[in-house]
């Protein structure tokens, strides 16, 4: 009966995570690159306690293609990253005109940046490797679940419960490892290595007239160099925290697609692939309990 149950879970489960993961690939698909007016920007900062400065940029938009209504995007950036704050602060200068991603026949929803186009992908991705652990303890329930079983007389009667706990833990750490080795060999094998610079000028210096500080950020701000990681790849100078990289040189791996989305090296580095060997072996040790419960009765 529990087997039949989990079948239903799981196959409820497949056919949501595939339906999402398809019509959030179809939209991240569809988006279309629209010519947009900004019409005012600023850049809030704030602090966290007096210490950290909290930078949020503020956009007022205007699509042009289709006389889209004005309407306001906002950014908050992580703490104290108002270097990276004021370089976008001057991408999204008042009277610009810039190509911006935009979900195709949704006038109100632009993305401000890359990584903002690039969410429903990520959730399409994420989706689709739930639909493939469900789909693998589908094949499990279904090889092994529904087995006829051999009378008591003949041997031992597997518990239902303790073997599929096993084997959903264990597939859902194989499907984790599997997931995090391949996109950590696309990015060692497909990004490119860039080496950025640390920039570093005075708060006084930077344009203050798109600025709307606190009170209580003004004193940290005035005592604050500001500072940023910069690159240029292809032509053109992108920005980084400088959280990205304290060494010197800074060596960073670029996705060719976003430079915007950057990691550290991965070569030497063991604990970018610790998700990938810790699933894969967790989920081997769950599994065998799983098989080793089923075949064994304990």
């Amino acid at each position: 009966m529990i087997e039949r149950i989990f079948f239903a879970l799981f196959s409820l489960g497949f056919l949501v995570t595939s339906t999402t993961g398809l019509y959030q690939a179809a939209k991240w698909y569809r988006q279309e690159t629209v010519s947009v007016e900004v019409r005012n920007s600023r850049l809030a900062i704030d602090s966290q306690r007096g210490s950290a400065l909290l930078p949020t940029l503020h956009v007022e938009l205007t699509a042009q293609a289709d006389g889209a209504p004005t309407n306001w995007r906002r950014i908050e950036l992580r703490q104290d990253e108002v270097g990276l704050g004021f370089g976008l602060l001057t991408r999204f200068a008042p009277g610009s005109t810039v190509l911006l991603r935009r979900t195709h026949g949704d006038a109100s929803e632009i993305f401000l940046t890359a990584a903002d186009a690039r969410e429903p992908l990520e959730f399409a991705i994420a989706m689709g490797g739930l639909a493939f652990f469900c789909g693998s303890l589908l094949l499990v329930l279904r090889v092994l679940g529904w087995r006829p079983m051999p009378p008591r007389s003949a041997g031992p009667r597997a518990g239902s419960g303790p073997w599929l706990l096993f084997f959903s833990v264990g597939m859902l750490a194989i499907t984790i490892g599997l997931g995090a080795g391949a996109f950590r060999s696309w990015q060692a094998n497909f990004w490119q290595i860039v080496i950025a610079k640390r920039v570093e000028v005075p708060s006084a210096s930077l344009p203050v007239s798109q600025l709307v500080i606190s009170e209580r950020a003004k004193q940290r701000f005035a005592e604050t160099p500001v500072a940023w990681n910069e690159f240029e790849l292809a032509g053109k100078s992108y920005r980084m925290p400088v959280a990205a990289c304290f060494a010197e040189p800074c060596v960073l791996l670029v996705n060719p697609y976003d430079p915007e989305d950057w990691t550290a090296p991965l070569a030497g580095d063991t604990e970018a692939w610790t998700p990938t060997w810790i699933g894969l072996l967790f989920g081997g040790l769950f599994t065998g309990a799983g098989w080793l419960t089923r075949r064994t009765g304990l």
